[in-house]
């Protein structure tokens, strides 16, 4: 569709919504306004309700408590709490009454007066034994009139349906419905004797129906409105009359709080719809009571209204769209032209330009956008280049990078050839020194032998430094392979400990194997792979436990979840874990440990600084053999408290479906696992 056509539609569109705008916020203003008029009847009218309520309630409690002091009252409760034993006496029909009976019952008598709604008073003993009673619960008194009081014969192991209230002060129950659709309520308060609380009196009550009840509240309250009580902490409501009703609907619906006290809300009633609705508490009671008026007839008034300012605005509109039409037609052709310009700048052509034919505000806009059509066509010039210098660069760090593969590949190269051509007369060292020792050329002196030790120990531990660069070299050309089998967890185990036990013999260390999770008995990788990380890993740990400390190699079946990125979640893995009681290792070196020729013990803030041999490459080369056989190398520890380092490798094989195989014996060719690697 053409500018031509849009524009009025456009603006008839504007003009459409503005009269809307200004419809719905007259309408919302002469509604919100009703409804505060209205929220303001509905806060008065229930703050007098709850005030009558609560004087009511309150002077009940008075009387109760005012009963509950009298001597006849206690001196009752006492005697029944010292005779626990006897069950509670019922006089006979024709038995006369003792003095203390008699009183106990005129004192009762007080709480009934005439036309209210008490229907049972029960005096009870602390223990929980009925004293004496008034009237009967509904459940018991089904022949009898509403408003019978007569003494029931009541056994004295009866369990009370109220407690002893807490306090001294008179309490109220929430409202109920019994078996005969009426609303209940009970009312206690305790029976003191000085300090002690001895029973109590439970006093039951109905909301008596009223003829004519809700016509007056509705006098009082105006049309469409009704009153309620409902409970704090359930859904119970009634009517002012003693009706149950259903508690209201709706997502706005919110139970009775502290913070909605007098405020204004509003919710879904059935056959009612929404409803306004504001609740006070009842001052001493579990009890609130809710004023609600139909929102319906609330906003009556804002509709009548809406309806007649919406007739009145119409001849306005269609005048105001006329105007519109002539005004668009003068207008139109120098936005064609911008139009047309910004069509041709988005396709590439820059050099595209409006011509300026007034000095008002499209005109400065066609300026605008000559200005910004230039810039734009610039900074494409200067983006260009831009590119073209990028791209210069990503050539050139191509060929640095290149570069930097080519030298590193050269280092192994070299490192692997010089630890090959070392490890030569390294080991004729090591023959030389075994032949003088075995005394083949003639006996030695003590301190010959003794030099001759050192030599062999030095030259050891030198072809061991020599093998872990020539295994690291191997590793970074990605020349080394290993094979998969499935092998006994607890035979790798013992042929590393075999290597290290003399060394932990020596420093008092014990070693302590828990190889008890029969489900990690067997692991798939290569066997010398493995026990050379597990050998390193002890290494570690004994040359860092000092004398008399303990090493413990635990094995189990368990998920990488969370572990290493370098592991599969999904799978399982079997964990050999080796702890120890060394000097630990802190957080914020942990990072380092595995990098090659870094030595955590040399950097300064450790008692152990220097004291131990190596070339830092054993956890290198132990997380690399790791990581190419499915696996990886994981470490925890404390300064001072010791590290555990956790060796995880695959216990199936996975074939490329996903599924779990058994192992076969496979070659791995892992050169990429390993370059990968190098990075860390």
């Amino acid at each position: 569709m053409s500018l031509e056509r849009k524009l009025p539609l456009l603006v008839i569109a504007v003009l459409v919504a503005t009269l809307a705008t200004a419809v719905g916020l007259a309408y919302r203003e002469v509604r919100s306004a009703s409804e505060a008029s209205s929220g303001v009847r509905l806060q008065i009218v229930g703050q007098e309700l709850a005030s009558l309520s609560a004087t009511g309630i309150a002077a009940r409690a008075k009387l109760l408590h005012e009963v509950a002091q009298l001597p006849a009252v206690r001196s009752a409760v006492s005697r029944a709490t010292t005779e626990t034993a006897a069950p509670a006496r019922t006089p006979k029909s024709g038995e006369t009454k003792t003095a203390g009976e008699s009183a106990l019952q005129l004192a009762l008598q007080r709480l009934v007066l005439s036309n209210d709604s008490t229907l049972a008073i029960e005096l009870w003993s602390a223990n929980g034994t009925l004293i004496d009673s008034l009237g009967a619960a509904p459940q018991e008194a089904v022949t009898a009139t509403a408003d019978s009081r007569q003494t029931l014969s009541i056994p004295g192991n009866r369990v009370p349906q109220t407690s002893m209230p807490n306090g001294d002060t008179a309490q109220f129950s929430p409202f109920f419905e019994g078996r005969d659709h009426q609303v209940y309520y009970w009312m206690t308060v305790p029976v003191l004797d000085g300090n002690n609380r001895v029973g109590w009196i439970a006093e039951q009550a109905r909301i008596k129906p009223r003829p004519g009840a809700d016509t007056r509240i509705n006098r009082l309250l105006g049309d469409h409105t009704a009153a309620y009580f409902r409970n704090a902490n359930d859904a119970f409501w009634t009517t002012l009359g003693g009706i149950a009703q259903q508690q209201p609907s709706g997502t706005t619906f919110v139970a009775p709080s502290i913070a909605n006290i007098g405020k204004v809300t509003s919710y879904t009633r059935n056959l009612h719809g929404r409803v306004l609705s504001t609740e006070l508490p009842i001052d001493g009671t579990p009890w609130w009571i809710v004023i609600e008026a139909d929102h319906s007839a609330v906003v009556a008034g804002a509709s009548s209204l809406l309806l007649r300012f919406t007739l009145f605005s119409l001849p306005l509109l269609l005048a105001a769209v006329a105007v519109s039409w002539l005004l668009i037609r003068h207008a139109l052709r120098p936005l064609v032209d911008l139009t047309r310009a910004a069509t041709l700048v988005s396709r590439g052509d820059y050099s595209a330009r409006v011509q300026v034919r007034h000095d008002d505000e499209v005109g400065r806009l066609g300026t605008s956008f000559n200005t910004m059509a230039a810039e734009v066509d610039a900074s494409q010039t200067k983006l260009a280049r831009q590119v073209d210098e990028a791209h210069r660069l990503a050539l050139e760090l191509d060929r640095a990078r290149d570069i930097a593969v080519s030298a590193s590949k050269a280092k192994s190269n070299f490192l692997a050839t010089m630890s090959h051509e070392i490890r030569t007369p390294i080991n004729a060292i090591i023959g030389y020194a075994d032949i003088l020792d075995l005394g083949i050329s003639g006996p030695l002196t003590s301190k010959q032998l003794e030099n001759v030790h050192r030599i062999r120990t030095s030259s050891s531990h030198l072809l061991a430094l020599i093998n872990d660069m020539l295994d690291l070299s191997r590793i970074e050309l990605g020349s080394m392979r290993l094979t998969t089998t499935q092998i006994s967890t607890r035979q790798s185990i013992d042929a590393a400990l075999a290597l290290l036990q003399p060394a932990a013999a020596e420093k008092d260390i014990r070693m302590i194997v828990e190889a008890d999770d029969r489900r990690a008995e067997t692991y798939v990788g290569d066997e010398r792979g493995v026990q050379q990380a597990l050998a390193n890993l002890l290494s570690n740990a004994v040359k860092f436990t000092k004398s008399g400390g303990e090493i413990r190699v635990a094995t189990s079946l368990a998920s990488a979840f969370s572990v290493s990125e370098f592991l599969d979640p999904s799978r399982t893995y079997v964990a050999i874990s080796v702890a120890d009681t060394g000097i630990g290792i802190d957080e914020n070196k942990i990072g380092r440990l595995f990098q090659p020729f870094t030595q955590l013990e040399a950097e300064g803030g450790n008692p152990y600084t220097r004291l131990t041999s190596g070339a830092g490459l054993g956890l290198s080369i132990s997380r690399h053999l790791a990581r190419m056989m499915g696996g990886d190398i994981t470490v925890e520890s404390t300064p001072q408290s010791g590290s555990t380092f956790t060796l995880w490798l695959p216990h199936e094989i996975v074939a490329a479906n996903g599924s779990a195989t058994d192992a076969s014996g496979d070659t791995l060719d892992l050169d990429a696992v390993a370059r990968a690697d190098d990075g860390d």
